[in-house]
């Protein structure tokens, strides 16, 4: 039962560190306390991803693998943000990545 609370609480703890080391950080105080402002799409490319798929039978051998791409997008952003602590207003490239 201990061991079942530890790694919840564990899992918790790291939850919060990501979504602490995710947000921007300010180019002049290092500080991570930026708000984001507005965002803007700059442009868009396309890509391919690289997938995988295995067949297994009943005792879990794999029995036939197969690889192939499918067709996706990648979107660019001009993300403004301004920093909490210092005041400072700095523009980052941000993208995101969608299979179509």
């Amino acid at each position: 039962m201990e061991f079942i609370i530890c790694g919840i609480v564990v899992l918790i703890a790291i939850a919060i560190l990501a979504a602490y080391l995710s947000k921007a950080k300010c180019p002049r105080c290092r500080k991570r306390t930026a708000t984001q402002l507005s965002s803007r799409k700059t442009g868009s490319t396309r890509i391919s991803f690289k997938k995988k798929d295995t067949v297994t039978n009943g005792s879990g051998k794999v029995i036939r693998t197969r690889h192939y791409t499918r067709p996706g997008i990648r979107t660019y952003y001009d993300v403004t943000y301004k920093c909490n602590a210092c005041g400072e207003v700095f523009v980052r490239e941000e993208t995101t990545e969608c299979e179509i």
